[in-house]
């Protein structure tokens, strides 16, 4: 795989995703679907953190601290509400990681691409 096939790959996601919640409030990311599921605070800063994975992998730096990732990750009871982060930030944090991500994916050749999909990607699936 190309590294340009995965930087499109990300941008069709992250532009799906910019569509699906342009005009969510911070309040309204908060509503947790019924019977069950997860708010789309939590889902949109579990994408973040998981992006964060692969930022790593490439040799970048996170772009949430571990402290305000912590509520985003899989397993983790948020008691408090007042745990996670504004919806709105959340959202900047996701555009930072698309053009991280997108920087760091132009900086790796097609080889180091495939070598990093075999050793390390596998381990985050």
């Amino acid at each position: 795989m190309h590294p340009k096939d995965l930087i499109r790959m990300f941008e069709i996601n992250h532009n799906a995703l910019k569509t699906n919640i342009e005009g969510i409030t911070d309040e309204e990311a908060l509503i947790e679907p019924q019977p069950a599921g997860n708010c789309l605070n939590w889902i949109v800063g579990h994408i973040v953190i998981s992006r964060s994975a692969i930022l790593s992998i490439l040799g970048e730096k996170p772009v949430l601290p571990d402290k305000i990732a912590k509520p985003y990750k899989r397993g983790v009871e948020v008691e408090d509400v007042s745990m996670v982060m504004p919806f709105s930030e959340i959202i900047r944090a996701l555009d930072k990681s698309q053009d991280i991500l997108k920087k760091g994916l132009l900086r790796i050749s097609e080889d180091d691409l495939c070598n990093v999909l075999e050793t390390e990607v596998s381990h985050l699936l």
